[in-house]
């Protein structure tokens, strides 16, 4: 029986074709960090991968924000519930605040700056 790749094959076949790891890690649904772990652990074992330049591109139109170690912990449980990558519930849950008006009635801040 043939199986599916790993996330680490896929990430490493993605490294190889040039994706940058923010885009590798759109692709997978993985954070840039597991990206970086699977590359820097391909190049130690021999792999020729290119090294990207120029730090986090957005991708078809998007853009890459990155979270806190602590706070993608946090909702990883939640897109799991929901059969969703951490990038696609991150998506779905800053739309659903964005689409609902919703930012003042969670920060709280009165739309200020550092409140």
């Amino acid at each position: 029986m043939i199986r599916p790749p790993t996330t680490e094959q896929r990430i490493i076949a993605y490294a190889k074709a040039g994706k940058s790891p923010a885009e590798i890690a759109n692709l997978t649904g993985r954070t840039i960090s597991t990206v970086y772990h699977y590359t820097c652990k391909a190049r130690r074992a021999g792999f020729h991968i290119p090294k990207a330049h120029g730090g986090a591109r957005a991708v078809d139109g998007e853009t890459v924000i990155a979270l806190k170690a602590t706070t993608a912990k946090a909702l990883h449980p939640e897109a799991a519930d929901r059969g969703m990558s951490l990038n696609q519930f991150c998506n779905a849950l800053l739309a659903a605040i964005s689409e609902d008006d919703l930012e003042e009635a969670i920060l709280g801040d009165g739309g200020k700056a550092n409140a």
